[in-house]
């Protein structure tokens, strides 16, 4: 069985046809991939292409659970799909023997977390110059000029020979307490949250998190990675697209002063370039300021408690307001 590079996947049949063009781009959209795959044209409609993923479960799937795609057509030909994660990382995979119908899978769903689109090309002829010689299972790359060059070579199989496309949809999410926030989770608390009086009488909400960090570090681990993207699916939803975010770095009570206000200053910016450069979030958006040992969530006392006030917190202002200068005890040195 293969590792499929994404995350968590549920049986959700979803189909498109040809004319993908227009498709508005989504959240996990970095930066425009996937618009710039949409842009494809078909010239087969009689092929009656479809595209299903099974494991797929209500528009999601579960990381570490198994998923395939099968495709169906109303006459023969060759395929090759085209994978593309939350962080527009686009993979190309060989489809599997030429014939109306194919299997690719099963995978073993893995990170990273967020929306994941696979993309069928199906030909009447070999679809081999898509790989552009390289070997199967190609990495394209997840930048907008990639998809680009991608797309020529699929144009330039139109062509020559008749092509049809489908696509389908998910959200890869984590297994039940993988994160500590789900996408959704956020989205709605932040939401509701405006109907609510704001703590302290401020005009923010804040939503603190478990970001985790490599030991006096700013490395940003695994597991800090995977809570982030579930922010970065959240700060792209039409919900939340307009707000400004302050990143708030912590630290716990050990080491210097300075020391730890510099460390929650480089983890609020680790945090913020993950979410810039993985999700394409405006990094005008997004504010940052080390707090150091500040505002502490938990005792002190233990390792366990002391891991808790090593965190970012998530700041989100108001629809339309701009981001503001933060002032913190750490500036004041």
């Amino acid at each position: 069985m293969n590792t499929h590079r994404t995350s968590p996947l549920a049986t959700w049949p979803v189909v498109l046809a040809l004319g993908l063009a227009g498709t508005p781009a989504l959240a996990g959209d970095r930066p425009g991939v996937q618009a710039v795959l949409d842009r494809v044209r078909g010239n087969w409609p009689e092929a009656s292409l479809r595209l299903e993923a099974s494991g797929v479960s209500q528009g999601s799937v579960i990381e570490g659970s198994e998923l395939t795609f099968s495709y169906q057509a109303a006459q023969a030909g060759s395929a090759a799909l085209i994978d593309v994660n939350s962080h527009g990382e686009m993979l190309l995979l060989p489809g599997g023997a030429s014939g109306s119908t194919g299997k690719v899978g099963p995978f073993q769903v893995a990170d990273p977390l967020g929306t994941e689109t696979v993309y069928v090309v199906f030909s009447n002829g070999p679809v081999a110059q898509l790989f552009n010689g390289a070997p199967k299972d190609a990495t394209v790359g997840d930048t907008a000029a990639a998809a680009e060059k991608l797309v020529g070579r699929i144009n330039a199989l139109a062509g020559k020979q008749k092509v049809a496309i489908a696509k389908v949809q998910y959200s890869v999410v984590a297994k039940p307490g993988g994160t500590e926030y789900t996408t959704r989770g956020i989205v709605r608390k932040i939401v509701d949250a405006d109907d609510e009086p704001v703590a302290k009488g401020g005009d923010a909400h804040s939503l603190p998190a478990h970001i985790q960090f490599a030991l006096n570090s700013a490395e940003l681990t695994p597991q800090g990675k995977r809570d982030l993207d579930v922010f970065g699916e959240a700060l792209l939803d039409k919900a939340l697209a307009d707000r400004p975010i302050e990143l708030k770095g912590y630290t716990d009570n050990t080491g210097q002063q300075q020391y730890n206000c510099n460390l929650s200053l480089r983890r609020a910016q680790s945090a913020q370039q993950y979410l810039v450069k993985s999700f394409g979030v405006d990094p005008k958006r997004l504010a940052v300021a080390g707090f150091g040992e500040a505002d502490p969530i938990a005792s002190n006392a233990t390792e366990a408690t002391r891991n808790a006030n090593r965190r970012v917190e998530f700041e989100f202002g108001k629809s339309g307001e701009t981001s503001r200068s933060i002032v913190t005890p750490c500036s004041k040195q």
